[in-house]
């Protein structure tokens, strides 16, 4: 359980974050949020003091990333995803489709890992960042979407998949027995981050 004064720490820098970022004037207000709430969530997640992420130029870089998407589209979903990843927009859209409260994969069949295990985790950590990232749910993810994602990249392995997710707890909370939902941790943004840049990145 985190002290009064660690919170209050928290809030102090994920403020100094907004006010550090270096933002254009023109910049909408989704950046600001999405660069309070990011260092706020850090801060406030597990019990490790916030002063851990008070580097001035790491938050300066945040903000000039998160400029890299299109201020129109921050309030779509997947505009709201480019500013939780810190990735551009329309590098996204050659991953994800965000439309109507769904999210479809766009990568190629071939970008995914052939074994199925590792096909599990990766896929997994793109279809709950994506829901999550883009508010279409809320904190939880309901494993049939991930199930429904492999089946389409012909990579569900029906015997192993709840055995494949639980080898994942290092990236995920779990709901139920079998495991019904996925909630992703701290250390599986940063996991679904670097898969996204990957993906995003030369072929």
């Amino acid at each position: 359980m985190l002290s009064k004064d660690q919170i209050k720490n928290a809030v102090d820098l994920a403020w100094d974050a907004v006010e550090s970022a270096g933002l254009p004037d023109g910049i909408g207000n989704q950046y600001h949020l999405a660069i309070f709430t990011e260092v706020l969530r850090r801060g406030l997640d597990g019990d490790q003091a916030p002063a851990a992420y008070a580097g001035r130029q790491q938050l300066q870089t945040a903000g000039q990333r998160a400029t890299a998407a299109s201020p129109a589209d921050a309030g779509t979903g997947l505009g709201r995803l480019a500013a939780r990843l810190l990735v551009p927009e329309n590098a996204l859209a050659d991953v994800f489709a965000v439309e109507d409260g769904n999210v479809m994969l766009h990568v190629g069949s071939t970008r995914i890992a052939t074994v199925k295990s590792r096909a599990t985790r990766e896929i997994a950590l793109l279809v709950t960042a994506a829901r999550q990232g883009a508010d279409i749910d809320e904190s939880w993810t309901d494993v049939s979407h991930v199930r429904d994602a492999l089946a389409q990249y012909n990579r569900y392995d029906i015997s192993n998949f709840s055995r494949y997710l639980r080898e994942t707890g290092d990236v995920f909370n779990f709901r139920g027995k079998p495991i019904q939902q996925l909630r992703l941790t701290r250390p599986g943004w940063e996991a679904a981050t670097q898969l996204v840049k990957t993906l995003t990145g030369p072929t």
